[in-house]
């Protein structure tokens, strides 16, 4: 039996998979074993990982992350399945684990755990009934007391139809709780989701980044912290966002130019910028677009300020009318690929685009 930890999981946003499978790639080139489940809400990503672990708290593409402990199989939507999981908690080998999280952020002072169940659909019991055969289950075998408010390690069991992962979790927190964002705003996209976003335009040392409607500001933060750029722009109609998106930029050490705008009407020459993102506003998270067709002059002002070439990545919730901008041909740019994603309940598109 190993001493050491090689089979990690992650969770991603649902639909980004694949993004987040070639930045693990890029980032931690060595992985092996690379397996992906699609869900409806989030996806999960398998890889087996040989080297440093501590590069592992450099990812910034997944929500979460989580060293494999084992698997309860055999498991029914009953409620028998309690006695299952307790069993196989007990018989997991939690020493390795254990030990990869204290090198990682130091041996707790008062080490306890929190069990954080995720049920799909179906079942007949509750997490509340989970939290409790597995902490009675851990507390004998680890002899370590369970406590949810100031836990040392987290443990997770996902379930997934007639089995439970049974992960911990690597990081302290969850990734897409980014440490910059400090006031949380209606529609500001989540770290990771703006990371991903960022790497699908293709960063390089000389581009000219803009956000139209940047909002707090994380698309360009995140592209800020991932590689240099020649400078990168944003604007947005609401002034608390801008404040948001300067103390944002602030804490993180990313330097950002900011103007409060109409972006149907920029302030720049044809062809001003490099690269370009948008998350064009959604009614579920914030006041919708005004006007007949609104996102045709948003798309219209983007494709002029961006040059021939260039790469727009917008994520949009109406998807047929981008589709249908672009289709008669209002904008002067051309889908390359596009990904469906699940986000808070919403749906949006991301279209990846080039300039004509």
């Amino acid at each position: 039996m190993t001493d050491k930890v090689y089979d990690f999981y992650a969770t991603t946003v649902a639909g980004l998979e694949d993004l987040v499978v070639a930045d693990l790639r890029g980032q931690l080139k060595e992985i092996d074993r690379v397996r992906v489940e699609r869900g409806r809400r989030h996806g999960r990503i398998h890889f087996r990982y040989e080297r440093s672990p501590r590069r592992l708290l450099d990812l910034r593409s997944v929500e979460n992350l989580f060293a494999l402990v084992g698997e309860a199989r055999g498991l029914t939507v009953g409620p028998q399945s309690l006695d299952r999981i307790a069993s196989g908690l007990r018989g997991m080998a939690w020493g390795p684990a254990l030990r990869l999280f204290d090198a990682l952020h130091g041996p707790p002072e008062r080490p306890a755990f929190v069990v954080t169940p995720h049920l799909d659909r179906g079942r007949r019991f509750t997490s509340g009934e989970v939290c409790r055969a597995a902490q009675a289950a851990l507390s004998s075998s680890l002899s370590l007391s369970a406590d949810p408010s100031h836990p040392s390690y987290n443990i997770h069991l996902h379930f997934v139809r007639d089995r439970a992962l049974v992960g911990l979790q690597i990081f302290r927190g969850r990734a897409w709780k980014r440490p910059y964002r400090r006031v949380p705003r209606p529609g500001s996209l989540e770290g990771t989701v703006a990371y991903l976003i960022g790497r699908l335009t293709e960063p390089g040392p000389r581009d000219r980044f803009l956000d139209p409607v940047c909002g707090a500001g994380t698309t360009l933060i995140e592209r800020g912290l991932t590689a240099p750029a020649q400078i990168l722009l944003g604007g947005d109609a609401d002034r608390d966002a801008l404040t948001a998106a300067r103390e944002g930029a602030s804490a993180a050490g990313v330097r950002i130019c900011l103007a409060c705008w109409d972006a149907a009407c920029l302030p720049l020459r044809d062809g001003a910028v490099d690269r370009l993102t948008a998350n064009l506003p959604y009614g579920k998270q914030v006041a919708p677009l005004r006007g007949a067709e609104p996102e045709a002059a948003l798309l219209r002002e983007m494709a002029r300020a961006l040059r021939p070439g260039g790469l727009a990545v917008v994520m949009a919730a109406d998807a047929k009318a981008v589709e249908g901008i672009i289709e008669r041909g209002e904008a002067a740019l051309r889908v390359v690929r596009t990904l469906r994603a699940s986000i808070r309940g919403v749906r949006p598109t991301v279209f990846v685009m080039k300039r004509l």
